[in-house]
């Protein structure tokens, strides 16, 4: 006995068993006949069944990032760890959730776990400066002040006006002493309009960039929290 009189046979009996009717009974035999057809029935329901679960997870997914997004906003960042991680378990690839749970646990001082969600937040999404700029951040947080830099030009060649980029950028080249270079990133951070960079600006009378190339900044703008995405 083949494949199809078998399963023509299964239908049969279930059928009987919940009391179809014979019309409903004559369908589904005639349906379910081929092999063929069969497999192709089968196929779209696995298919059908596995979109709705990834849209009921993203769904999910997104109820948790929410709330992760509340969380953090209310600097409950333990809190926002766990919603974000609930986040990502229901979707892996949500780039979002990994930057901003980096920056949850950025803000409890734990930079390393926040390099990993960092750099899987870029793996997934290259494109978003801030993941750079974050990243950058716990680079200098770490005394590495180099690699900051690194991210930071990154970031802001995704993102040349985002003037806080450039006074953290700024901030990093003082601390390895060169000071020219901190200077024009703090010049360019004023003209973006970035207050920080102006007052400083304006406090300490620079106008001359020979004289303002040999001043350290003496500020540190890495003590102020990391923004969510």
């Amino acid at each position: 006995m083949n494949r199809a009189r078998v399963f023509s046979n299964f239908i049969r009996r279930i059928s009987s068993a919940i009391m179809f009717s014979d019309k409903v009974k004559r369908k589904s035999e005639h349906f379910l006949k081929g092999d063929r057809v069969k497999k192709i029935f089968i196929i779209f329901l696995l298919l059908l069944g596995s979109n709705i679960c990834i849209a009921e997870s993203h769904q999910g997914g997104e109820e948790w990032f929410k709330k992760g997004k509340e969380f953090f906003a209310a600097k409950n960042y333990h809190a926002a760890i766990g919603a974000f991680t609930h986040t990502i378990k229901l979707d892996p690839k949500h780039a979002k959730a990994y930057n901003n749970r980096g920056a949850a646990y950025h803000n409890l001082g734990h930079y390393e776990q926040a390099l990993t969600d960092y750099d899987k937040a870029i793996v997934l999404n290259p494109k978003n400066a801030k993941f750079y700029h974050n990243r950058g951040a716990a680079h200098y947080n770490l005394y590495r002040f180099e690699q900051a830099i690194k991210d930071f030009d990154k970031a802001i060649a995704l993102d040349p006006e985002d003037a806080g980029i450039y006074v953290d950028r700024g901030i990093a080249y003082d601390r390895i002493s060169q000071y020219d270079m901190a200077l024009a990133n703090m010049k360019r951070a004023a003209r973006l309009g970035n207050q920080q960079a102006k007052n400083y600006l304006n406090r300490h009378g620079i106008v001359a960039p020979a004289r303002e190339g040999k001043r350290s900044l003496g500020i540190n703008a890495f003590t102020k929290k990391k923004r969510t995405n």
